[in-house]
């Protein structure tokens, strides 16, 4: 190890002692580009998870699952208590800056004796989801899509094929911008926030502005309300709750863009802490204004559009026109956030091979 840090500190490209820090502590090899700073990364951190732009697409789940209450009570109770597991992932993450992030963490925190079993298994569940949630968010944003077509033709009735061609297509235009682009990745992050943050406070006046009638008080705050079919209300706060963790997404992404940030050990307690302060104020604003203006429940469940934020909008507004403005405003942020999605997702494989998961680390 020593060997392989004087060499990579002698000649032209030399690195700084905290680069050179952070490969000791990981055992890699320093290969990444480390083109992100505090503030490009506080950027993708509350950009990553899409926020209030996903939780729009998941609005439903908290209709029947409580109705507005359990959302945004729920959206409190949950940054309370992640607030406790991100000040646990800053220091951890600031302790052994890796890749492999929660692996690499796992493997330390276990000691000598069950570290590599409780890496491992760490490491194993958490690309087993990396491999899964990838899809299931290329499926929104090609949702999102086709319901912008349908919100002008109320003939058009979106087909499986057109869903995967979509699909497909985000798969290899991803693919291209991590390929060739990577350089340009913090600077669409930043421009990604710009719209996320941005189009919130434009969402929010739009509702607000062209809808008709406001909901009551006591509805949005107070009024528990179970449609899921199940009589326990615990059993329908529990399902009602998924929204709003849908919302705030996995905050433990941001350890596995150790390697590709300046100064890890000071800048991902940072990041953390940005996605954790965005995500929640985001949350709060599009939950209080989505459902003081949204009335009537049963246009969304009988609603034909791909994404039942398209219903959302347009019962809102009663208004095509903003509710496609709307939808493109949820679908920019989404689009960028794919990417450094996918790029967290391949950090975490890439650091858990790396470490010697499988026969052939290098």
């Amino acid at each position: 190890m020593s060997e392989k840090i004087a060499t990579k500190s002698e000649g032209a490209n030399s690195v700084s002692d905290v680069d050179l820090e952070v490969v000791a502590i990981t055992g890699g090899d320093g290969k990444l580009q480390r083109n992100y700073g505090v503030w490009t990364l506080s950027a993708q951190a509350i950009v990553l998870p899409g926020s209030w732009a996903f939780a729009a697409t998941a609005l439903t789940i908290a209709i029947f699952g409580g109705g507005a209450p359990v959302a945004i009570w729920g959206t409190i109770c949950i940054s309370v208590c992640l607030c406790v597991v991100v000040a646990c992932l800053a220091e951890f993450g600031s302790a052994y800056p890796s890749a492999a992030g929660c692996t690499h963490i796992a493997s330390k925190v276990a000691g000598p004796k069950w570290g590599r079993f409780c890496g491992y298994m760490t490491g194993a569940f958490h690309c087993l989801g990396g491999l899964f949630s990838p899809p299931a968010f290329l499926i929104v944003l090609s949702q999102l899509i086709l319901t912008c077509a349908a919100i002008f033709h109320d003939d058009y009735n979106p087909t499986r094929w057109q869903v995967f061609l979509l699909y497909q297509f985000w798969n290899v235009f991803a693919l291209l911008v991590l390929l060739y682009g990577s350089r340009i990745l913090p600077l669409l992050s930043s421009i990604a926030f710009v719209f996320l943050a941005g189009g919130l406070f434009l969402t929010i006046g739009l509702l607000v502005g062209f809808s008709p009638v406001k909901a009551a008080d006591d509805i949005v705050w107070f009024d528990f309300q179970n449609f899921t079919g199940f009589e326990s209300p615990i059993m329908c706060t529990m399902l009602g709750l998924l929204g709003p963790i849908y919302g705030f997404g996995p905050p433990h992404f941001i350890l596995n863009m150790a390697e590709d940030v300046k100064n890890p050990s000071r800048n991902l307690p940072i990041g953390l802490a940005a996605q954790q302060i965005g995500s929640t104020i985001m949350l709060l604003g599009f939950y209080i204004a989505a459902y003081y203006t949204v009335l009537d429940y049963d246009a969304l469940f009988q609603s034909s559009f791909p994404s039942v934020v398209g219903a959302v909008y347009l019962d809102a507004t009663n208004n095509r026109a903003v509710t496609l403005i709307l939808l493109l405003i949820v679908l920019v942020p989404a689009f960028f956030a794919c990417f450094n999605y996918f790029l967290a997702n391949i950090r975490l494989m890439y650091g858990f091979a790396r470490d010697g998961a499988g026969k052939f680390p290098h």
